[in-house]
């Protein structure tokens, strides 16, 4: 017989107020740490790996006797934010606009600021939805994207030169 324990990985509140890059790195480099004096087989992880852990929302440790199953989906939450605003295409750029075309419905219309031919500022947008333009870029990135969080997390890890745990 093994005992099973759930421990969830509680975000702290400093992420939770503003989402930025230095605090994403911040809860990776936690979570890291935390595995491993939870877990005596975790052995010379890099971020990268502690990335894909925390983006499978879950990490089990098998013991002999006890069987530890910790819940990340929370740190999973904050990183899938973080991608939807560091990643090319319109909804993770700072330029993209959204209006309320009917607040009965909730109908948006989204358009960019720096460039759109389908928006005007004495009428508005013209489309409930994204318009033409966000359309044609809602992948990738027009020449006026600019990312609203950066840089991408792998970026972000590569740069900071600590793809190997903090000792």
């Amino acid at each position: 017989m093994v005992l099973v324990s759930r421990v969830e990985y509680e975000l702290s509140n400093e992420i939770l107020r503003e989402l930025s890059s230095e605090m994403v790195l911040e809860m990776l480099q936690d979570i890291q740490g935390d595995i491993k004096e939870l877990d005596s087989s975790y052995r010379d992880k890099d971020l990268i790996n502690i990335l894909k852990i925390v983006e499978s929302g879950e990490y089990v440790i098998e013991g002999e006797r006890i069987k530890i199953w910790i819940d990340l989906s929370s740190a999973k939450s904050i990183v899938e934010g973080y991608r939807r605003g560091s990643e090319r295409g319109c909804f993770s750029c700072k330029e993209l606009g959204k209006q309320t075309i009917d607040a009965q419905d909730g109908s948006v219309g989204y358009y960019c600021k720096q460039s759109d031919p389908d928006y005007d500022s004495k009428t508005g947008v013209k489309y409930s939805g994204p318009s033409p333009k966000i359309s044609n870029h809602i992948d990738d990135a027009c020449i006026y994207w600019q990312a609203k969080l950066s840089p991408p997390l792998e970026v972000l890890i590569e740069n900071a030169g600590i793809t190997k745990e903090k000792h």
